[in-house]
């Protein structure tokens, strides 16, 4: 997976901030230090044609800190220092007004409310700009937001009615459905276990009602009388799973992106 991407040049003390496409794993990052003598800049990240972004796959977390100068050791960011900045966990669903810290080795994971922003500009796209902003006299800012290709051939819209499929990444988008009443359904059932992973999802409150996810055990979805927001990775396994659309009017920043059977 090759990423394309702007670059910001910095002092030779500190790395640039870029994109360190993976080695073999698919799992990539934008990595590097920002210094005082830097102003906000837009970094565009670039997939193949057809590809889409899932940005914090497989439990990575966008993490976006601020120190005095000479505090990171930004000097030789590669793909494997880029990794090691992360310990993988994971969460269940996080609301857009909630703003505290999670740590990880130390360091900060961007605000929420930030962390949505990117979500909504770059999942299931193709490319997106995502705006690094400046810092103070000395201080330097640390970068380091992990992202996915999927292919094109991975991917399923739910929207479209299909008997069977074998594309096991499956999606949903309001932004083709405003004005619009729909009803759409999937589901998946094995006699062992399948694997459910849910990468995004995002449902406006008059919208939320209108959906439900299943599993054998549980109803996976619970809504907020905010916008309901997964922006990190749910997995669960379940020998069945449902996703049921009824009655909905899209809102245009409605996504369901998620996948059933085996890891991203």
């Amino acid at each position: 997976m090759d990423v394309e991407l702007a670059t910001i040049s910095l002092s030779e003390s500190h790395s640039e901030v870029i994109s360190y496409p993976s080695p073999g794993s698919g799992l990539s990052f934008l990595c590097g230090c920002v210094s005082a003598t830097q102003y906000n800049k837009i970094i565009t990240i670039t997939c193949y044609e057809g590809d889409v972004i899932q940005m914090e796959p497989n439990g990575y977390t966008m993490r976006d800190d601020t120190s005095r100068n000479n505090y990171f050791e930004c000097g030789s960011r590669n793909h494997g220092s880029c990794k090691s900045d992360f310990t993988t966990i994971s969460y269940t669903s996080i609301h857009i007004k909630k703003r505290s810290f999670t740590y990880f080795s130390g360091r900060r994971t961007l605000y929420v409310k930030d962390r949505m922003e990117i979500y909504k500009k770059c999942t299931l796209q193709k490319s997106c700009d995502i705006m690094i902003a400046g810092v103070q006299q000395d201080q330097e800012r640390l970068v380091n937001y992990p992202y996915y290709c999927h292919s094109a051939n991975s991917l399923h819209d739910i929207s479209v009615k299909v008997e069977r499929s074998k594309k096991g990444i499956l999606y949903f988008t309001g932004k083709k459905f405003i004005g619009q009443k729909i009803d759409c359904d999937c589901s998946v059932t094995r006699s062992t276990e399948i694997n459910v992973e849910i990468f995004f999802i995002h449902l406006k409150p008059h919208t939320c009602s209108n959906v439900k996810i299943f599993t054998t055990k549980r109803r996976v979805l619970r809504c907020s009388r905010n916008d309901t927001i997964l922006l990190h990775m749910e997995e669960f396994k379940s020998t069945h799973f449902k996703l049921e659309i009824r009655g909905m009017e899209p809102d245009g920043e409605d996504v369901i992106f998620l996948k059933v059977g085996g890891k991203a």
